[in-house]
Formats: structure tokens, sequence, C-alpha cells
């Protein structure tokens, strides 16, 4: 199943959500009345405002990214429940992400990228999509760190479909546990297999 284009740029969005956070971090105003406010009455009350200087883009990266990234984790979740062709996979190999990628734009972030500064902002807009374009172009779209935290993982795996032995290799992901040799239930995502275990 291929992945189309709007799907891609989703779950590319939602791979960045910790950078929004961060980038939000970077735009809070340590000197604004607000922010006292904020810190003297204990909390973020109604009468306390975000003590940011751009509030509508820092939240709405946030917000959009999270939206993103939720979409995404349901996506895979539909398609592990959807996963139905039986493999038998004969050897796997569990695959730490290739982080060089994942992690440049959060490199970039430390380098003075704020809102106030529209040349570096599109010039960081300009590198995000030239990396969608590469990762996406290269089949790679669900290979990113964040699904790591919510247990999902990536192994390189060799397999052959049930009652045949010519073997292929395939990336897949696994929701949780160890990949082990043996029969699974199997759904191909561009050149990703999303895998469960057999019930």
């Amino acid at each position: 199943m291929p992945v189309r284009l709007w799907a891609a740029i989703v779950v590319f969005i939602g791979s960045y959500l910790p950078l929004g956070l961060i980038l939000l971090v970077q735009d809070v105003d340590l000197t604004s009345r607000n922010f006292l406010c904020c810190v003297e009455q204990g909390g973020f009350l109604p009468s306390c405002l975000a003590p940011l200087k751009h509030p509508v883009v820092a939240l709405g990266f946030v917000a959009v990214s999270a939206i993103c990234f939720a979409l995404t984790a349901g996506f895979l979740s539909k398609c592990r429940t959807k996963a139905k062709t039986s493999i038998v996979i004969r050897e796997a190999v569990y695959k730490p992400n290739d982080m060089i990628s994942y992690v440049f734009p959060y490199l970039v972030t430390f380098m003075t990228v704020t809102f106030d500064d529209i040349p570096r902002i599109l010039g960081f807009t300009i590198f995000m999509v030239w990396l969608f374009v590469i990762t996406y172009k290269a089949g790679r779209i669900f290979v990113n760190p964040l699904l790591i935290v919510f247990d999902w993982r990536l192994y390189e795996v060799t397999y052959s479909f049930a009652g045949d032995e010519q073997r292929f290799s395939s990336l897949a992901l696994a929701k949780a546990g160890n990949v082990a040799e043996g029969s699974w239930l199997s759904m191909q995502v561009e050149d990703l297999l999303i895998i469960r275990a057999v019930e």
C-alpha cells in the first residue's frame, strides 16, 4: 500500500513534535509581566496569559505537530490491526533508527532559530521541505525515533510468505516486544512491513 503525499506530510510533521516543544520553550519571554504573574500565582490561571513572544505561531506549531502525531499513531494502530498477511520471519535484527537525518533539525534550532528572524525561519523551512522530500522518496517516512517512545521498534527482517520458501528482506515496524523467528501477520506500507504476532 503506497503512502499518499498528504499522509506522508502528516507523518513527517508529527515526527517533529519534540522540535515544536523546543521552539515553544525558546519563545518564552522571561522578562514578560505575564510570566512573573504566572509564577507568583503558582500556575496558569485564567488571568495568566502565556508568556510567549509569538504565541500563535509557537502554540500553533505544537498543536499541528501534536495532531499529526496523534493521526500517525492512529494510522499505525489501524494498520497493525488490519495486518492479515501470514509471513514467516526467518531472521530479525533490531535496527535502531538512523538518527542523523532526524537530529539535524534539532541542531539547527539551537543555532538561534527564533520566530523573530524571518530569513532564518524561511531557510529552516526550506531545509525541512528538502528533508521531507528525501525521506518520502526514500520510502522511509515511518522511520523516526519518536515512535520508539511509544513502543514501536524497527527491525530488518528476512521473511517468506506462509507455504513458500522464497525469501524477502524488508524493514518492519512492530509494537512492543521483540520480533523473533516464527509466524507473524503483516501489512505492507511502502517499503515497510507493519507486523504483529499471531494471536
